[in-house]
C-alpha cells in the first residue's frame, strides 16, 4: 500500500471500522489466506475471488447493468489478487 494513512492494512485501521460493523474480524490478502490454510492443515482444491469491487454495492446496483456486474465477476476470477471477496474450497 503506498497510501500513507494506511501503514499496515493488517492493523487496526479507521478505514476499516466499517468492517467490524459488519462482523467481519480480519482482513485478508490472497497469499495470507493461503498462507493460514495451509498452516490450519487444509488442502486447497482451489482459491480464488468473487467480484472485483470498483463502488460500493448500493453505487454498483444504481449505477450498472448485468453485462457489467458479470464483467466484475470475470474479473475477479482472473485476477483474484485484485479482487474484493476471495474464497477456497478446501478439504483436510
Amino acid at each position: 500500500m503506498n497510501m500513507e494513512k494506511i501503514k499496515n492494512i493488517y492493523k487496526t485501521n479507521p478505514f476499516f471500522e466499517n468492517d467490524k460493523d459488519f462482523g467481519h474480524k480480519r482482513i485478508y490478502n490472497l497469499k495470507k489466506f493461503r498462507s493460514q490454510l495451509r498452516k490450519s492443515g487444509f488442502n486447497i482444491l482451489k482459491i480464488g475471488g468473487t467480484f472485483f469491487k470498483v463502488l460500493t454495492f448500493e453505487q454498483m446496483n444504481s449505477a450498472f447493468d448485468l453485462p457489467v456486474i458479470k464483467a466484475l465477476i470475470d474479473i475477479a476470477e482472473d485476477y483474484p489478487e485484485i479482487s474484493g471477496d476471495i474464497y477456497a474450497i478446501v478439504n483436510i
